[in-house]
């Protein structure tokens, strides 16, 4: 006899999300036009996998020794944090660097 539940549950409940409409239209779109689906599929990787590459490589998510999830979760947006405010940093200096070069270009004194 095969069960769907588990010892201690009798019932087994399925939820559906409210954005149902939207996912079934995005995969009838997807299954559609295979072009489109390989140029999104490859745009969402670049850009999705090289910030989950940094962070597991660099920023010591490729272990988390914390037993509770609330620990963990804190051990994740910390990283994350810590990429967001390196990225920040480096586009400030730039823009920075940017403006003096711009000022200096064109002889403008401050």
């Amino acid at each position: 006899m095969l069960r769907c539940c588990g010892k201690v549950t009798k019932i087994k409940k399925l939820e559906v999300s409210v954005h149902k409409p939207l996912c079934d239209k995005m995969d009838e779109k997807l299954s559609k036009n295979k072009l489109y689906h390989h140029r999104l599929v490859k745009r969402r990787s670049s850009i999705v996998e090289s910030v989950l590459g940094t962070l597991i490589n660099f920023f010591n998510l490729k272990r988390i020794n914390s037993r509770v999830i609330s620990q963990a979760n804190k051990h994740v947006l910390m990283s994350s944090l810590s990429y967001n405010f390196k990225k920040y940093a480096l586009l400030k200096m730039y823009f920075h660097n940017l403006k003096r070069e711009f000022l200096n270009h064109y002889n403008f004194t401050i």
